[in-house]
């Protein structure tokens, strides 16, 4: 099952009886209502406290707080290794690192 449209969201929220529904934006949106929650150095300090190495070495090695970058960057690692290697391996450990930022 992919994405829901947004009609589609509203449907099924509305055969589940007692159930409030908010809907919040994306594209800056989260940070304006909430920068304590949502700002990237907020994310940052919650990728340091917790134990996936992997992760904090990538913040290191970009030297940034931007998660979409860093994503990005390894969307494109990963099609490169799949094109130029075939390391599977390796593959799968930069797979497996981009989902945990998700």
């Amino acid at each position: 099952m992919g994405l829901m449209t947004f009609t589609e969201v509203r449907e099924k929220m509305k055969k589940e009886k007692g159930r409030n529904w908010n809907f919040l934006m994306g594209n800056g949106f989260s940070i304006a209502y909430s920068p304590k929650i949502f700002s990237y150095n907020v994310l940052q300090s919650f990728v340091q406290e917790q134990k996936d190495e992997d992760l904090k070495i990538l913040f290191d090695i970009f030297k940034t707080t931007n998660f979409e970058l860093i994503m990005r960057q390894l969307d494109v690692t990963v099609k490169l290794a799949k094109e130029y290697s075939r390391d599977d391996e390796f593959i799968e450990k930069i797979i497996y690192t981009a989902e945990s930022l998700n």
